[in-house]
């Protein structure tokens, strides 16, 4: 599950620097050798069956269309932000922490928002505004500006 939690923040930070494509290093997982560090890498299994980081690739991309702007990164400490607008006009947030769950924080924004976690689980505001920033991409659609406290 930790590779489906950094997928969309190597894509993500990517981007932001300025790269055009990204290709994910071994894209199948040929599981066949126990002793070969590498053959896990993919994303999909060997027979082609999607493995969590295969949800999450998707779920990025459904939110960082072809079209979209170019993200923009924020990093304050662990906590990294990247906002994009897809062609549709929604302003999108990702939100993670690189060192892993940083516990509820809160998160200031104007308006009506929809949160969702890395595997694209609509998620609801049982927290009034509080959220666990994990590893794993928080989504957020809909605001012009978002900041985490």
């Amino acid at each position: 599950m930790e590779q489906a939690r950094k997928v969309a923040c190597v894509y993500l930070i990517s981007f932001a620097y300025g790269v055009d494509k990204v290709f994910w290093y071994k894209f199948r997982s040929y599981e066949n050798d126990p002793y070969n560090t590498e053959d896990n890498f993919g994303i999909v299994h060997s027979d082609l069956t999607p493995k969590p980081a295969y949800c999450a690739y998707k779920t990025m991309m459904t939110f960082c269309p072809s079209g979209s702007t170019r993200p923009e990164l924020e990093v304050s400490g662990d906590i990294y932000k990247a906002h994009w607008t897809r062609p549709d006009g929604k302003v999108i947030w990702a939100v993670w922490n690189s060192k892993g769950d940083s516990g509820l924080r809160q998160l200031s924004y104007i308006g009506s928002l929809i949160f969702y976690d890395f595997m694209g689980n609509k998620l609801r505001n049982v927290y009034k505004g509080k959220y666990y920033i994990t590893s794993g991409v928080l989504y957020v659609v809909g605001s012009k500006d978002l900041r985490v406290h």
